[in-house]
């Protein structure tokens, strides 16, 4: 029995031994390199992850090089600003503004891109101006508009217009001795006609009023023998004198005037969709800042 017993324990711990060792031996040439082996994938899959968003960002560089030369302006500068200069002039031109001057500024070169400043100024109303812009932006040049300053002038529609634009040269453009005829894609519709909301809003708000609009005056009410009231407006700007009745409007520079309803001392008005109330001999100058119409 003791002999049995020796031998079992003998075998048992040769087991033990055995198992200990293929264990051992299984871990360090299997389960190791295979863990390895994964590693590495994991790794190198992430590589060529990273590999391929480079090249596709390398793609995408590749392709907006290629736009802009072939938006950009001649690489010969004084060529390119005399070709932007006579599109600029003949634009504005063509879209009746008044008075037009376009000049040129000192060119600023960078590396291999120059940027040309041109000054444009001139006469012109909110749809011509809207016109402009919507012709400046369908046009593929690489340019752009820096600053824009409007200022109403008093008695007409016309605003004094006064514009800061931008073009860029390129050495390596793909014009080399005209302007492209490449069509831009920034606008959100390339019809004018859905752009026609915007000059018929007063974009200036309160406190730039023009003055005929601020010196419009409620002087009078009168009604006839069949009780039709009439409000009676007069402009000292403009040396007139308006008659409304209930539902009918005007325009005073850009400004829609519209008349709601009237009653023995006041009126109530809409003004460029805004309702207010204008009492007899108080101006609108009185009503808008107060009521902030126009604020829209």
């Amino acid at each position: 029995m003791r002999l049995e017993r020796k031998q079992l324990l003998i075998g048992l711990l040769v087991l033990v031994i055995g198992g200990y060792l293929v264990n051992s031996l299984c871990d360090r040439f299997y389960f190791q390199p295979f863990a390895k082996e994964t590693q590495t994938e994991k790794s190198l899959k992430k590589k060529i992850s990273d590999t391929k968003s480079k090249i596709r960002k390398v793609n995408k560089k590749l392709d907006q090089r290629d736009a802009l030369r072939a938006r950009a302006l001649p690489s010969n500068t004084e060529l390119a600003s005399s070709l932007y200069q006579s599109w600029l002039i003949n634009l504005v031109t063509s879209l009746g503004v008044s008075n037009p001057k376009v000049s040129s500024n000192t060119p600023m070169t960078e590396n291999d891109m120059t940027r040309l400043q041109f000054t444009l100024s001139g006469k012109a109303n909110l749809k011509q101006f809207t016109n402009l812009l919507f012709e400046f932006y369908r046009a593929g040049h690489l340019h752009k508009i820096r600053q824009v300053v409007l200022t109403p002038t008093g008695g007409s529609e016309q605003m004094d217009l006064n514009l800061t634009v931008e073009a860029v040269s390129l050495k390596n453009s793909d014009n080399e001795t005209s302007l492209t005829s490449v069509p831009s894609e920034r606008l959100v519709s390339e019809k004018f006609e859905d752009y026609l909301g915007i000059p018929q809003r007063n974009l200036f708000g309160k406190g730039i009023l023009s003055p005929a609009v601020r010196s419009t005056r409620l002087t009078a009410i009168t009604s006839d023998r069949f009780g039709k009231q009439e409000a009676w407006f007069s402009i000292p700007q403009k040396n007139k004198v308006l008659y409304l009745e209930e539902g009918e409007s005007t325009t005073i520079d850009s400004l829609e005037l519209k008349v709601i309803s009237v009653k023995q001392d006041s009126v109530l008005l809409e003004i460029d969709g805004n309702p207010g109330t204008l009492e007899v001999g108080k101006t609108l100058a009185d009503i808008i800042p107060d009521s902030s119409l126009l604020s829209n």
